[in-house]
């Protein structure tokens, strides 16, 4: 007899309430079971010190190496939690099949000592960066080149030229929602889905994006 669970094909969605839980962390820590689906809602947490990202490096360490998608974000805008580059990269580094990750609502402050290596990130396909703050690029760039095939950059990075290289690195996405971002060139993509601000010149966008099937 052979029985196939799918309890643990269902998204696993944990609260920062439960995240300074001892004995929900606890549980984590010792469970054999495994997800592909994680959100972790760090609502009321303004600042992601030691402590805290102890505890998400638990849950990373245990589901990362299934997890397919993954959602880190704050609930509670306009408030976004603080992270630093090299807290993010130590947690990307850990789901290495991911392909979908959803990054919301959080700050990213510059590290001095972030990893020189290339994420093992050859699986990633769609990237969210909603209402975040990036000071650098830096962990962006350490994204495989090529990678991505749908990307939502909708954020206001203090400036947009150092993010540049970022885009140039990703060439093969196919769906692009970008806003607030006047100076990012994207024209060497070749896009089938495109959303943008308002102030775009819309026939000029047609004219350099033929293989476009949807325009907003």
């Amino acid at each position: 007899l052979v029985c196939d669970s799918t309890k643990d094909r269902n998204p696993l969605d944990l609260s920062y309430s439960e995240l300074v839980n001892s004995k929900v962390i606890t549980s984590i820590a010792n469970t054999q079971r495994k997800f592909n689906n994680l959100t972790i809602d760090l609502c009321h947490c303004l600042l992601v010190d030691d402590y805290i990202f102890e505890k998400i490096e638990i849950v990373i360490k245990t589901f990362g190496p299934r997890l397919k998608k993954f959602k880190l974000w704050n609930s509670m805008q306009p408030k976004p939690s603080e992270i630093n580059e090299k807290q993010l990269f130590v947690l990307l580094e850990n789901v290495p099949l991911l392909e979908d990750f959803i990054f919301k609502n959080i700050y990213v402050k510059e590290s001095d000592d972030i990893d020189k290596k290339e994420l093992n990130l050859s699986n990633l396909k769609s990237l969210l960066l909603d209402y975040c703050i990036f000071d650098t690029p830096a962990v962006l760039l350490k994204i495989p080149k090529n990678v991505l095939r749908e990307l939502t950059f909708t954020f206001e990075p203090n400036e947009e030229q150092p993010f540049q290289e970022f885009f140039d690195r990703q060439g093969k996405i196919r769906k692009l929602e970008l806003f607030e971002n006047e100076k990012i060139n994207f024209h060497h993509f070749e896009l089938h889905h495109l959303k943008i601000s308002n102030n775009c010149d819309f026939l000029q966008m047609i004219q350099q994006q033929p293989s476009l099937k949807y325009l907003d």
